[in-house]
This record gives C-alpha cells, sequence and structure tokens, in this order.
C-alpha cells in the first residue's frame, strides 16, 4: 500500500497528539500533568514536527533519498516551537524516522516490522554523525552530570561506524553492564530491531480498537518489565499508533 509524503504527516501528527492523551501509569496523560511535563507541551510538540516527516517523506520518494537522520536535527528544534518547557523527546523523534523510512518501503505491517533492521543496516556513517550530533546538542541544553558526560565520550568513540546498525551494537556492549539506564534500553531497540513496537502492533485486537490495546499492552509492559523506562515504552506506543494507521483506510476506518 502506497503512502504519500502529506498523509505520512498527518499520521505523525496524529500519533504524537494521541499518545499523551494515553491513559498510561506514570507518563502525563489527559487525566494528569506531570510536573514540567504538561500535556500541551507535549502535544505542541507532535504538532510542531509533522512538516519535517512529511518533508523526510518526499526527500526519499522523490530524491532518492538515502540518509535515515537527514532531517533529525531540523525535526527537534521544531519540536519546541511554542512551548514554555523546552523538552528535547529525541529518542521519540528518533524512533518515528525509522518507522516512516520503514513504512516508505514496505507494503504490509508485518514488513514494516520486519525492515526495521534492514533500514538501520542501509544507514551510512553520515547518519551515525547526525545522530550523535543531535544528542549531544540536545544533551547540552539540560543540566549536566557525570553520566551523561560519560555518555557522550562513550558514543564518540563509535563515530567511525559504517551504519547505525553498527553503532548501535557497539553502544549496547558499552553500556550493558547497567541494563537498566535508559541508555542501554535504546541501544538495544536499535539493535533487536524494536521489539517493544512489534509487541505494542501484534497485541493490537480489532475488538477492543486501537487506543485501548494501546493502553493496554502500555500497563503489560509497565508491570512484566518494570526496568523499562516508561519513557521508552510511551514513544513506542506513539510509533505503533502511526504505523497501524498509515496501512488502514482513512476514508473507512474508525479510531477509537
Amino acid at each position: 500500500m502506497k503512502i504519500t509524503p502529506n498523509r505520512i504527516r498527518k499520521l505523525v501528527e496524529i500519533a504524537y497528539v494521541i499518545e499523551p492523551l494515553l491513559d498510561k501509569e506514570d507518563c502525563t496523560t489527559r487525566f494528569i500533568d506531570l510536573p514540567g511535563k504538561t500535556i500541551y507541551d507535549f502535544i505542541l510538540a507532535g504538532l510542531n514536527v509533522g512538516e519535517v516527516f512529511e518533508d523526510y517523506a518526499r526527500s526519499v520518494q522523490e530524491h532518492n533519498n538515502k540518509e535515515l537522520l537527514s532531517h533529525f536535527e531540523r525535526a527537534v528544534k521544531l519540536s519546541n516551537e511554542y512551548k514554555h518547557e523546552k523538552l528535547i523527546n529525541i529518542g521519540l523523534l528518533e524512533f518515528m524516522f525509522v518507522a516512516v523510512k520503514s513504512r516508505l518501503i514496505s507494503n504490509t505491517l508485518e514488513k514494516s516490522l520486519d525492515n526495521i533492521k534492514k533500514v538501520l543496516q542501509d544507514t551510512s556513517n553520515e547518519d551515525v554523525r547526525n545522530e550523535y550530533k543531535v544528542f549531544v546538542g540536545a544533551l547540552s541544553t539540560s543540566e549536566k552530570d557525570t553520566k551523561k558526560s560519560l555518555w557522550i565520550e562513550t558514543y564518540k568513540d563509535f563515530l567511525g561506524f559504517n551504519n547505525l546498525h553498527e553503532y548501535y551494537l557497539h553502544a549496547e556492549e558499552a553500556l550493558s553492564k547497567d541494563k537498566t539506564t535508559a541508555n542501554y534500553q535504546v541501544a538495544h531497540e536499535f539493535t533487536e530491531g524494536f521489539p517493544i513496537l512489534k509487541q505494542y502492533v501484534n497485541s493490537i485486537e480489532k475488538s477492543k480498537g486501537l487506543i485501548k490495546s494501546i493502553e493496554n499492552t502500555y500497563e503489560k509492559l509497565h508491570k512484566e518489565n518494570p526496568q523499562v523506562k516508561i519513557g521508552i515504552l510511551a514513544d513506542f506506543s506513539a510509533v505503533a499508533i502511526f504505523l497501524y494507521l498509515s496501512y488502514q483506510d482513512p476514508s473507512t476506518y474508525v479510531l477509537n
């Protein structure tokens, strides 16, 4: 099923707006705002970046853009417009770029999930450098601590790798002494082809509807694996919404 850049934009915006509304324990939701993380900021961030994903999809389809993260830095910058809290959720944006690229080269939902690793293996050293540049820039805007400085130095050693798959394989190994850290868990998701995303998508039940299915899967994952960072679980819930809706007929599908 072919998809247009404009529809990519619409679905990314829908996914990013719905995600913070979901009833997810320990997260900002439609029922509660966590301190410094208002629902308005999450929604604004999602709406701000829609145009970037449309431009990225068009660059792939019309100009054969091979880079996965060519638009990553711009997405991070735009995500903070009009927000009173300049929160930079770079993981959510990077996960979505991977999903969008996989969607553009896949005819079925199952293929999209299977192609995650292929998308990462087909990246370049330029993507590695773009990823590092954006992460370092994002960390520099927040309070620095020893762990963040260590993270920056650790990843600097991997700038010579050929693609993001190699980059994250070595990052996962380097960070494996503490598997409870967000950095290790993100690296693991990349090396394994987004297993959390697959759990979300494969658990969607038509009888329950998309929203309830995603909420139930979040609750299940959170209870079964409390060591997994809730931010990562929340991010992949948004990516799952995008990917699933991208294979539905918008003229007949009812979002509930």
